[in-house]
């Protein structure tokens, strides 16, 4: 997914019975920095929708956001063997919602400032 208008892949349930989970693997985002474009994009939009990505060797590079999780609903992103960097912001995390790093990703080089925090996912 290369120069898309708003980049990657969004989950997005907006019913508050709905749940989305999207399963990404062996996969690359990259080159578009303007506003709206994003990597991974876990947004429940109303309160009990759950949203939720899971991503095994993804590249995110040179988009404004790489791994965004938003407060409203239940939100996630876990994300394993990947690499994320040169984005404006490499992640952006509003509680409650979480990003789980499995530990084995390269998470650097932001052009901007990343928000909130990582949580660290150990491997089963």
């Amino acid at each position: 997914m290369t120069n898309n208008a708003l980049g990657g892949v969004m989950a997005h349930p907006s019913t508050a019975t709905g749940l989305t989970q999207v399963y990404v693997t062996d996969s690359e985002v990259s080159g578009r920095t303007a506003s709206g474009a994003v990597g991974l994009y876990s947004w429940g939009a109303v309160p009990g929708a759950v949203a939720k990505i899971f991503a095994n060797r993804v590249s995110i590079s040179n988009v404004l956001d790489g791994l965004i999780v938003t407060a409203t609903g239940t939100s996630s992103i876990e994300i394993g063997n990947s690499m994320v960097v040169r984005n404006g912001a490499n992640f952006s995390q509003s509680a409650p919602g979480v990003i789980r790093s499995l530990g084995n990703n390269h998470i650097s080089d932001a052009t901007g400032s990343d928000v909130g925090a990582l949580t660290p996912l150990a491997p089963r």
